[in-house]
């Protein structure tokens, strides 16, 4: 057994012996980059140092990522298109390369805001307007009949789609359907429900 011990110990120590102390290089997303941004899609493009396939998770809040788009192979230069996405919207992402998460330098999700949809026709605020007479009279036994409140349904009758998902997340009182001081999701499902 000594004997050949002896030349095996040899020849490993006279071999070149070579330790990495350090991980393996990273595949970190790189040049990350929001392109063709407009009312419904964005393209987010980015590289990594090794041919890799990763997904982007994204959506409205950067608590809740769950919508996800996929490289279909592997490569270094990453390039996913993002559609249906709502008008004048803020987007959040982050990216998954090998089960790993990234987010941009503070730690927190990429962003990135869509543009207002073309055609899409901007629907001014109304302002109350008042009628000032120069004589006011009424007698003292007058009653005052108070306009009845628009229901839901007729509010609703004139207004389209596109108009609806415009107004999320403004304080538009005729987008409004539920009544709760902003246009939201709910309104939406209201609208939609009323034009089955």
């Amino acid at each position: 057994m000594l004997v050949v011990g002896i030349p095996i110990t040899i020849l490993l120590l006279t071999q070149p012996t070579i330790f990495h102390l350090r991980a393996s290089e990273s595949n970190t997303p790189k040049n990350v980059v929001v392109a063709n941004i407009s009312g419904g899609g964005a393209t987010v493009s980015w590289t990594t140092s090794q041919p890799t396939q990763a997904s982007l998770n994204y959506g409205l809040t950067e608590d809740d990522l769950s919508l996800v788009e996929a490289d279909l192979n592997s490569t270094l230069n990453h390039q996913i298109a993002l559609t249906n996405l709502l008008s004048e919207r803020n987007y959040y992402f982050v990216i998954k390369v090998n089960g790993v998460t990234y987010k941009n330098n503070n730690g927190r999700a990429f962003t990135f805001t869509t543009k207002q949809k073309e055609g899409a026709a901007v629907t001014p605020t109304p302002t109350p307007s008042v009628n000032l007479t120069s004589e006011v009279s009424a007698s003292p036994t007058a009653a005052l009949s108070p306009t009845p409140p628009t229901s839901t349904a007729s509010a609703a009758a004139n207004i389209t789609e596109a108009e609806m998902e415009s107004a999320l997340g403004t304080k538009n009182p005729r987008y409004d359907l539920n009544h709760d001081g902003v246009v939201n999701s709910f309104d939406l499902i209201i609208w939609r429900n009323q034009h089955r």
